[in-house]
């Protein structure tokens, strides 16, 4: 790094955006080809994010002859933030066939393309992800909070693929427990979507096998129990579940069951 980046660094490491601008601003005024510089002068503009930074960023970053798939990342975000996510699609597009192999870029593709509507566009970024267990949970999140737009039916047995795909890539140990619960409860979600009480059973007793105490899988278990016939031992589950979570987990158990409307007659009737 040259030495005005290492001092305008220090600076924005005290807190100091508007002094380290001035030495990025007197440094590349010096030396035009200062690639540190400019480079750091692009990342400070973009985190300040006002329409006028994000724009004198963008410029900076046009300016650099070797872009990197940070850069990448950083532009498509102040494309975003000044409101034009088709160049942030376009853009991440690009980024993406240059950095076949760069998860995040992919995983920003991705959810431009959700945003965007371009389904067929989502779902081919998200085919080239490496086996990272957590890249694949946050596109299996990713593709699941998306399953409700137009013409995406097919969104909740992917997302259910991507969890099994992050599961596989998780390693077997103690520490990886709490994880593959979470896993295995967001895939369960995204089977009661799908109506599957065998495969919501399946997953609820694999995450109370990990976290004997975890609420939600009583829930799931009790979902399940109530579409396979057992009303009442599986609306005692349910109720004992919804008792013992805590309050943000009860809002996301009843978000997940919005589109079952009989299920939610019958809890609104506990």
């Amino acid at each position: 790094m040259s030495d005005a980046a290492d001092q305008a660094a220090a600076l924005l490491h005290d807190g100091d955006f508007d002094a380290a601008l001035d030495v990025l601003d007197s440094a590349l005024a010096a030396d035009p080809d200062d690639r540190d510089a400019r480079r750091l002068r692009a990342e400070t503009l973009t985190a300040r994010s006002t329409p006028q930074s994000l724009k004198a960023a963008l410029a900076d970053f046009d300016a650099l002859p070797d872009l990197t798939a940070d850069d990448a990342l950083l532009i498509a975000l102040a494309h975003e933030r000044l409101d034009d996510p088709e160049a942030a699609l376009d853009h991440l597009e690009r980024a993406v066939e240059r950095w076949p192999g760069h998860a995040r870029l992919r995983l920003r593709l991705m959810e431009a393309a959700f945003k965007a509507g371009d389904l067929p566009k989502a779902q081919r970024a998200v085919r080239g992800l490496s086996d990272d267990w957590r890249m694949l949970e946050y596109a299996a999140d990713l593709t699941a909070a998306f399953a409700d737009a137009p013409g995406a039916d097919d969104l909740l047995a992917e997302a259910d693929d991507l969890y099994t795909m992050a599961l596989v890539s998780l390693p077997e140990a103690d520490w990886t427990r709490p994880f593959r619960a979470r896993i295995v409860l967001a895939r369960a979600g995204v089977n009661l979507r799908r109506y599957l009480p065998d495969e919501v059973a399946r997953d609820a007793a694999t995450a109370a096998a990990l976290i004997p105490s975890e609420p939600a899988a009583g829930f799931f278990l009790g979902w399940s129990l109530v579409k396979r016939g057992s009303v009442t031992d599986g609306l005692a589950k349910v109720r004992a579940a919804l008792s013992a979570a805590s309050e943000p987990v009860r809002d996301l158990l009843w978000r997940t069951i919005a589109h079952d409307v009989d299920f939610q007659d019958l809890m609104n009737a506990l």
